[in-house]
């Protein structure tokens, strides 16, 4: 091909991506979280009764804590009040919002006949209302210095949570929370994932393949080829409609450090051919040499990152898919679209000399002194053996603010929450009848009420009962008067009661067990009052149990996989063996890290087993392969294995500077795997 049409067929290239990535990007869309469990999940569809009873959105904790240098409490500050006046009414301007708890309504109630009459502490004494347990630890704190504005949503709203998170007052400190903030912040985090992330990552991989390769061009090619691959693929997930959720976003990231490699194998093995050919021959014997264990290196890391089709997660079916895709969209751009630009630009032939130093010499031949070998498995036995203790404590949890580093403000104000009024997330507990409730119901429910508030970890309940136990207002007089009061039916819907439950801690196990236990005592309840125990941490907990069962499945297939194609490759099974034991150590050693580390296995930690999988098995098939073949592993190899690996773990190690700690977990686990992985395939195959 001349030089005319290769600038055409480049050129072509360019503009059908442009103008595919002009209609796909701008249908782009983030979804939440909630969106990666099946929509008929039991968690997911109690959720859903519950809020179709009592329409709700989300709720933003607003936290307004009184500066240090004003004196006495809120009450008594009439600035202070003023200011909440103005924002609850801007907040209740809003479309977006239901209403707004806060202690502007706070009232001494009381019954007349069949009336119930109220005065406003504010318009009277509001001191008072620091006696009324109606209120205090709920929108108001016992000293009167915090108070909570509890914003009901009736549909999600990034920008009010973002003109919330730039609020400036004059008299408090503010905070907010709640799971439509932990959405705003993982919204963010995962555009930039997205689009911030595979720009640093593909300076930082030319940056290490040029100490490699010793030239600007080469340098760029690998990381390029896999930038191209990495935008088709998100091309696709915009015209398709994927939603680009927490694992959606990772594809770029995950492509771009992966298929590098590919380009690095084989513009290494290109520049080594042109030292003594020209460029047409170069070209051929660099496809030749490389096809067939980059080919077979895509294969694997494909069927790893495919094994997550054996889960019953729809999110890890499309992030497996997805990759499995770019990975041989990466494979058309090496082996079609960098031999084009090869013929265009001058890639220098290096020269072994000047890369083959004595001090390299004597670092490469590590793997060949016996040592070196015999205290990785001594190293490595002794690991097995305290797996077989460490491993089965790992932790199976989720924690929706446990996505981000502990001194975020997100967490900081979660923390701030539970100690001024015992909660940051809600738990609901919904009553329903199929006739409106009666007296006895109402002795029932109390009774109900009072156990669940003896419960370990309860910090207390809101609920119409508290009517009757704090102003003696019957139940069935509330529910009457719920038909025509907006605030009464928060807590009373037609013949549903709801009961939030207040509970320290915001970690979806910890809910569970509060949940199951609070089930276990609605039993005793009347038949006739159906109980729902429902929330986001629920959701999260039934999420945690799926990913426990697309970890034990995703990592069986994987393995079998791979021996089943080492089998068919190298046809022996000592070789396919041999191949796939640092793939076995490799994934030991990740779930052993986990478990010293104290690392929970929650959505982002699951897929890493598979992913490691996937790339040490890389590592095996080209150093057997050069073998098989009489390349030279030690000057030939071995370099590019540790470049990459290199390339690989510094790659994921960005992902530590991250603000939302999932990634940083993420990119921890799988650089410090690739790493352990490299060296037991130097090691253990060529040692």
């Amino acid at each position: 091909m001349n030089r005319k049409k290769i600038l055409m067929a480049l050129g072509f290239l360019i503009f059908i991506t442009l103008v595919l990535g002009f209609l796909a990007f701008s249908r782009l869309d983030v979804s939440s979280t909630l969106s990666i469990l099946p929509e008929n999940d039991p968690a997911m569809e109690e959720l859903k009764l519950v809020k179709t009873l009592f329409p709700e959105e989300g709720i933003i904790l607003c936290i307004l804590d009184l500066k240090p240098e004003i004196d006495g409490t809120i009450l008594e500050n009439e600035q202070a009040i003023e200011e909440i006046k103005n924002l609850v009414q801007v907040l209740e301007g809003k479309k977006s919002v239901e209403n707004v708890d806060s202690i502007l309504e706070a009232s001494k109630l009381e019954v007349k006949g069949f009336n119930i009459r109220d005065r406003k502490y504010l318009e009277s004494d509001p001191q008072e209302m620091l006696e009324d347990p109606f209120y205090v630890g709920n929108v108001i704190s016992k000293d009167g210095r915090t108070t909570a504005l509890i914003v009901r949503l009736k549909e999600y709203d990034s920008e009010l949570v973002e003109e919330l998170k730039k609020l400036e007052l004059e008299s408090f400190q503010k905070a907010i929370t709640g799971q439509p903030v932990v959405d705003f912040e993982l919204d963010r985090s995962v555009w930039i994932l997205s689009t911030v992330y595979p720009l640093l990552l593909f300076l930082l991989i030319c940056g290490i393949y040029y100490l490699k390769l010793k030239n600007v061009t080469a340098a760029i090619l690998p990381p390029l080829a896999a930038v191209l691959a990495s935008i088709w693929v998100y091309e696709l997930v915009g015209i398709v409609g994927i939603p680009l959720n927490i694992l959606v976003a990772t594809v770029g990231i995950f492509l771009i450090i992966i298929t590098s490699a590919y380009g690095l194998h084989y513009v290494d093995r290109l520049t080594f051919h042109l030292k003594n050919s020209p460029v047409g021959v170069a070209i051929k014997k660099a496809t030749r040499d490389e096809w067939r264990p980059i080919f077979l290196s895509a294969v694997t890391t494909s069927l790893a990152f495919l094994s997550f089709l054996f889960t019953p997660l729809k999110a890890f079916k499309q992030l497996g898919i997805l990759v499995s895709i770019g990975i041989f969209l990466s494979l058309v751009v090496v082996f079609a679209v960098i031999p084009m630009v090869a013929m265009l630009v001058n890639l220098h032939s290096r020269n072994p000399k000047k890369v083959s130093s004595r001090e390299r010499r004597r670092f490469l031949s590590f793997s060949a002194r016996r040592h070196w070998r015999r205290w990785f498995i001594l190293a490595s036995l002794i690991m097995l053996f305290s797996s077989i203790w460490t491993i089965p404590h790992i932790e199976a949890n989720f924690d929706s603010f446990g996505y981000f580093r502990g001194n975020s403000q997100i967490r900081l104000a979660a923390q701030k929450a539970i100690r001024s009024f015992g909660w940051a997330v809600p738990l609901y507990v919904v009553v329903e009848k199929p006739s409106p409730f009666t007296v006895e119901d109402q002795k029932n429910l109390i009774s109900f009420v009072e156990r669940i508030e003896k419960l370990e970890g309860v910090a207390g309940t809101i609920s119409a009962l508290d009517f009757w136990r704090y102003y003696s207002i019957p139940l069935p007089l509330v529910q009457v008067l719920s038909r025509t009061t907006d605030q009464l039916s928060e807590l009373l819907n037609g013949n549903a009661l709801r009961i939030t439950v207040k509970a320290p801690f915001t970690d979806s196990k910890s809910f569970q067990t509060l949940a199951e236990k609070i089930e276990s005592i609605g039993s005793s309840l009347p038949r006739d009052l159906r109980l729902h125990v429902a929330g986001e941490p629920l959701v999260m907990a039934s999420l945690n149990e799926k990913i426990l069962e697309s970890q034990v499945s995703s990592v069986l297939f994987t393995l079998l996989f791979i021996f089943v194609l080492m089998l068919i490759i190298f046809k022996k099974l000592s070789k396919s063996f041999l191949a796939i034991s640092p793939v076995v150590l490799t994934l030991v050693f990740n779930f052993f890290f986990m478990s010293v580390t104290n690392i929970w296995l929650e959505i982002s930690t699951s897929i890493v087993a598979s992913i490691l999988a996937g790339l040490v098995i890389d590592y095996s098939i080209h150093l057997m392969e050069a073998k098989n073949h009489g390349i030279e592993t030690k000057e030939q190899v071995i370099p590019v294995i540790i470049s990459n690996s290199i390339g690989l773990a510094l790659g994921f190690l960005t992902l530590v500077l991250s603000p939302v700690a999932l990634y940083a977990r993420l990119g921890t686990l799988i650089a410090f795997g690739t790493g352990f992985g490299a060296l037991a395939v130097i090691l253990l195959v060529d040692g």
